[in-house]
């Protein structure tokens, strides 16, 4: 009977202590993912900002080709221009040197092989329909993106940024789009012998640049080529098409939490009760086996007398 009522109690103490522990664990997770939550949108932020005057930077290129100045950590590995006869060619830049030229005539050729020039010139004209339908609309509902696509506050603060740059010419703004595995940002050009301009962005440089503007805040974090066609996440840039892979929450180890000293209390006093319950119990059947065994070797040596009398 003791050894059923023992397993008993112990089965409830530990059901309970299993609730108590789960409840915990499931609390410290929800806290983890909350502040990962957090640094998220702060490092989407940040991320934001350094892609955003790039893209200003960019945008206030004339139709021509002509940049408003150099960066030595520029991430953009060409500057190109889709011609009206479907061939792509260096923007002209002033000051370039023989072996900066040709190096960009090669990655011109490489360009040229990696992309079709039609899917430039369909990204260029939804550019150009998407500029008229930004200086058309309410200040409220502007956009560089499509009109269907859902857009953040932060999508709609770098939007409003980068089509203030844009200036009055009859350019498109930027569109990013991946092929493959590089990252191409088109707008297109109305009129004139340009059709498109293109920036090939060096995506490894960009990348690097990126994860270290997040890393004081999420060092795990991971960035990859969002995928076409879906709308912006919670997780993804504003100014690019890329996602933000954040690390598993952890949630922080708590020794000496109150959950675990309370359990800790509740299951010695619980073994102390059932070790001093067992002690009563054993000492209380030993008692009695002695006062038994007492009166039975009484009895024993009472008889025996009587019994040689008798005879």
């Amino acid at each position: 009977v003791y050894a059923v009522a023992s397993l008993i109690v112990l089965e409830v103490v530990g059901w309970s202590s299993w609730r108590l522990v789960s409840a915990e664990r499931a609390q410290r997770a929800a806290e983890a993912e909350s502040a990962v939550d957090q640094r998220l949108r702060l490092a989407l932020w940040r991320m934001d900002s350094l892609v955003v005057p790039l893209l200003v930077l960019e945008s206030s290129r004339t139709a021509a080709g002509g940049a408003a100045g150099v960066d030595p950590a520029d991430p953009v590995r060409l500057r190109a221009q889709l011609n009206t006869d479907g061939s792509l060619s260096p923007a002209e830049r002033d000051g370039a040197t023989p072996a900066a030229a040709a190096r960009r005539a090669r990655d011109s050729q490489t360009l040229e092989r990696l992309v079709d020039p039609e899917v430039l010139r369909l990204a260029a004209a939804a550019s150009l329909e998407t500029r008229a339908t930004f200086r058309a609309a309410p200040r409220a509902d502007r956009t560089i993106d499509d009109a269907a696509q859902s857009i953040t506050p932060r999508q709609r603060a770098a939007d409003l940024a980068i089509a203030a740059a844009s200036g009055p010419e009859p350019i498109g703004a930027f569109r990013a789009m991946w092929v493959e595995e590089e990252l191409l940002l088109v707008r297109g050009v109305a009129g004139g012998s340009v059709r498109a301009q293109v920036l090939w962005i060096d995506w490894p440089r960009l990348r690097g640049a990126l994860l270290a503007e997040a890393a004081p805040l999420l060092p795990g974090l991971g960035l990859e080529p969002r995928p076409a066609g879906e709308a912006i996440g919670p997780s993804d840039l504003a100014t690019i098409p890329v996602r933000a892979i954040t690390p598993a929450p952890m949630g922080e180890h708590r020794s000496g939490s109150a959950t675990v000293v309370s359990l800790a209390a509740t299951w010695a006093a619980v073994l102390a009760g059932l070790l001093a319950i067992g002690g009563v119990l054993y000492l209380s059947r030993r008692l009695a086996e002695q006062r038994w065994r007492f009166a039975a070797a009484v009895t024993h040596e009472l008889r025996t007398p009587l019994t040689a009398l008798r005879l």
